[in-house]
């Protein structure tokens, strides 16, 4: 089997949007917007160090 992908169907795909709005989601579960529900365990392994990147970005001077 082979698929060709031309230019126009990369520059038509979501690709560059799915990675983003994954990272998105991750932020809001590390900061209690959203339920983690099965995700908790991994929330939990996370979560200090999404507290430490938080705390340096709010202490940074502008």
């Amino acid at each position: 089997m082979r698929i060709e992908v031309s230019p126009g169907d990369v520059a038509a795909s979501r690709f560059a949007i799915s990675p983003l709005s994954e990272t998105m989601a991750a932020l809001r579960l590390f900061a209690g917007a959203h339920p983690a529900g099965p995700l908790l365990p991994w929330v939990h392994r996370h979560r200090d160090r999404y507290a430490a990147l938080l705390g340096d970005a709010l202490s940074a001077d502008p």
